[in-house]
């Protein structure tokens, strides 16, 4: 299940979804994507958690789970308008995002990548003075990185109870049915072609 990277420059994308574990650089690709195209991103784990209380400001990991029902309702609001890049690794309440995007970048990269990647994020967030990442917080998110891929598939039981239960199994089951709009990135080189295509995709 991929679609060939070259085939992105064939016409003009204004909907893209960028899927993957964590430490799978969804966030930096989102954020290169919609600079290039000019689009809003949007980072899934804001329509998935909010703020406790009226704290906006509240370090992420203070934030609050959101219901499946809710979740589902902003992503099919988000999905209705026409330019957006979204971000995240959830499967099931996504399903109006997947099917309304143009294209869909799987970044499947392997484990040690996205371990370090996890680490060094943390690291990084906090030397500049960030609260998003504490040590539990990072610590949690590098054990998620390493269970990713060996996680069984998930049921809509499972995903509506934890995000944990998300991994590569359920993703690929949950992407089959779009399919041809899919393109599967294994390495760093794949995601810097699925960039320089995105961007001759624009001017096309």
């Amino acid at each position: 299940m991929s679609r060939d990277v070259d085939d992105l420059r064939a016409a003009p994308v204004r909907r893209v979804l960028i899927v993957g574990g964590p430490g799978s650089g969804k966030t930096t690709l989102a954020r290169t994507i919609a600079a290039r195209l000019r689009l809003p991103h949007h980072d899934l784990d804001r329509l998935a958690y909010d703020p406790p209380g009226a704290q906006a400001e509240a370090p992420f990991w203070r934030w609050e789970r959101v219901r499946d029902d809710r979740r589902r309702e902003r992503a099919s609001a988000l999905a209705a308008t026409e330019d957006w890049v979204a971000e995240g690794l959830y499967a099931g309440w996504t399903a109006a995002l997947r099917d309304a995007a143009d294209v869909i970048l799987w970044l499947d990269l392997p484990t040690p990548v996205t371990i370090w990647r996890v680490v060094r994020r943390a690291i990084a967030h906090r030397c500049r003075g960030g609260r998003d990442w504490d040590i539990r917080s990072a610590v949690r998110v590098g054990r998620g990185a390493r269970a990713y891929r060996t996680r069984p598939p998930a049921t809509q039981d499972h995903l509506r109870e934890r995000d944990g239960a998300n991994g590569t199994r359920t993703l690929e089951a949950f992407l089959r049915p779009v399919a041809p709009k899919v393109v599967r990135c294994r390495t760093d080189e794949g995601v810097r072609r699925a960039v320089e295509s995105l961007s001759g995709a624009d001017s096309a």
